[in-house]
């Protein structure tokens, strides 16, 4: 059967939606999931997804068109399907319901129709927003700010679960989070109180109340829906303030815009915006790096990562549980897939890290690690030995030792009386501190010599020509931290290609380790593998290798 999709309503304040993009055109297959279109509001530009299967049928608001929410944006079913009937019903269903609705209602407050809501322009009360056409209710999966913080337009405030995904929605102002409506877990109709952002210290009792009213009257009728405003209209500027997101990238609509001018890939173009926001500056000045082929090969293999669902069993960790945390990510994935999304520049030295959305495997602590199993039968995990240690031998000029580092220090720097675990404490304790004064490290590791190869004018330039803005303090630990993770990633784009056409696949990039889910059957390039991982550009690094049959214990082979 055909289904009308309507024009949706994306944000608290949407009463109308422009089509800025389709990247589906009419006759193309269409799957649960993909992006179907972008559409500005008027707070942002959003990527619509579809939540049929099914061939595009009818486009009813072509590119740049401005349409009311509900107007019917597109219909997918099957080819021959009668999408005039649907059309015709459509069109008459929306003139009468906004006829019923032609008097404006007030904002209320309480029961009495008569008082109206506090006018203060600063003060935002955010309702339950309508994330797609079918929704009529939505679950605070998560909330990423508390009662307190500052919000800055644009970032994300919470994840909301509507009838047919989860959806991060950000904030379209900036203020403090006064009040949260529903807990994390708590559904609520559309166009109930969500939250309130205003000044801190208002008093945020006189809206409360109203906010309740509100959110009954708003679904006196199934269609168009009242937007009932509490503020003036702003007006927002685009090149610094607006977001959209495209494959979880936030960039302006202007930047975006003069991006597809300039045809330069936004994926590989680091904001300086708010939250990491690509902005119109960053457009103008972008020059191509001298690394941009590597770059562009990490974010495809990062890209290729996030689509490869991770296999969880959380029956393991749900009773023995004690982090909050931890409980919101079984009810999160327990009726999800979960997978991994990172952020190719989300840190200053290029190691990676995650979205919002993304499934926390970067940061979960251990003991809950053993809800990841491998879906081939076994984890196998490449890591370096003294990773950071190596990176500064590495840049020093000096050949790699073939053991173990901290045991090669031991004999060369500490003398024999010293424990590994003390020579390890005072290895990185030396490394990340520019303040320390540890002489014996000092005179063999040569702070001085690399910071005059690789540091000059505050700008750190690394041996894969990634350019990094920096102080003294900070600009060892920069250059260790960024060339260390431009090793792995080159390293992990080898085993990526070696593994093209196997069952085995990389899991996972966590920090200066690459996990790979692996099938027995690929014994045969194994060695190939580890080998590959070590003979890196600066010399042989010694590999460590782990195998498991969850990520939480997984047992070291050799070290």
């Amino acid at each position: 059967m055909a289904e009308l999709i309507k024009m949706p309503r994306l944000s608290d304040t949407m009463e109308e939606g422009t089509v800025a993009t389709w990247f589906k055109k009419v006759g193309d297959t269409v799957q649960e999931g993909e992006i179907l279109a972008e559409i500005e509001t008027d707070k942002a530009t959003m990527e619509f997804e579809s939540f049929y299967e099914g061939t595009l049928l009818y486009i009813g608001i072509q590119e740049n068109e401005t349409a009311k929410v509900d107007a019917p944006l597109a219909i997918i079913g099957s080819p021959g399907d009668d999408i005039e009937s649907i059309l015709g019903g459509s069109k008459e269903s929306i003139v009468e319901e906004k006829n019923e609705n032609s008097e404006p209602e007030k904002p209320l407050i309480g029961e009495n129709q008569d008082i109206e809501m506090p006018n203060n322009e600063d003060v935002q009360v955010i309702s339950m927003p309508r994330l797609s056409d079918t929704m009529e209710e939505g679950t605070v999966a998560s909330w990423f700010k508390k009662v307190g913080d500052e919000v800055e337009e644009g970032e994300i405030l919470a994840e909301i679960e509507t009838d047919k995904a989860t959806m991060e929605f950000e904030s379209f102002y900036s203020g403090t989070l006064l009040h949260v409506g529903l807990g994390e877990g708590d559904s609520a109709k559309v166009d109930s109180l969500l939250a309130i952002i205003g000044p801190k210290g208002t008093d945020v009792n006189p809206y409360l109340s109203g906010s309740k009213k509100t959110a009954e009257k708003s679904k006196t009728h199934e269609g168009v829906q009242e937007v009932i405003e509490t503020k003036s209209e702003k007006k927002i500027d685009d090149s610094s303030k607006t977001t959209t997101k495209t494959d979880r990238i936030f960039i302006s609509p202007l930047a975006k815009k003069l991006a597809k001018e300039k045809n330069l890939d936004i994926s590989m173009i680091q904001g300086t915006g708010d939250s990491g926001r690509i902005i119109k500056t960053d457009i103008e000045n972008y020059k191509e790096p001298k690394n941009y082929t590597q770059l562009e090969n990490i974010e495809k293999l990062t890209h290729s990562i996030s689509k490869r669902p991770l296999n969880l069993d959380l029956s393991n960790v749900y009773t023995s549980a004690s982090d909050n945390r931890v409980k919101k990510i079984i009810k999160r994935y327990s009726s999800s897939p979960a997978f991994i999304h990172y952020n190719t520049f989300g840190t200053i030295t290029g190691r990676l890290s995650t979205t919002p959305s993304s499934f926390p495997l970067l940061t979960l602590n251990k003991e809950y690690r053993t809800m990841i199993k491998p879906n081939n039968g076994v984890f196998i995990e490449f890591d370096y030995n003294a990773f950071e240690l190596r990176v500064l031998t590495a840049l020093l000029g000096r050949e790699q030792p073939k053991g173990d580092i901290h045991d090669w220090n031991i004999k060369n720097i500490f003398g024999s009386d010293t424990e590994r675990s003390d020579a390890k404490k005072r290895a990185f304790a030396w490394l990340y501190n520019p303040n320390s004064q540890d002489a014996a490290m000092s005179k063999f590791y040569d702070k001085e010599k690399i910071l005059s190869t690789y540091y000059r004018d505050g700008i750190i330039t690394t041996p894969f020509d990634r350019k990094i803005t920096s102080d003294d303090f900070h600009a060892l630990n920069y250059l260790m931290q960024s060339t260390a993770s431009d090793v792995c990633l080159t390293q992990a784009l080898k085993l990526d290609k070696l593994l093209e056409g196997k069952k085995s696949y990389i899991t996972a990039v966590i920090h200066d380790s690459v996990l790979i889910d692996y099938d027995e059957g690929d014994k045969d390039i194994l060695k190939e593998l580890v080998s590959t991982y070590g003979k890196t550009s600066f010399g042989d690094f010694k590999v460590n290798i782990s195998v498991g049959l969850n990520y939480g214990e997984m047992k070291e082979l050799c070290r």
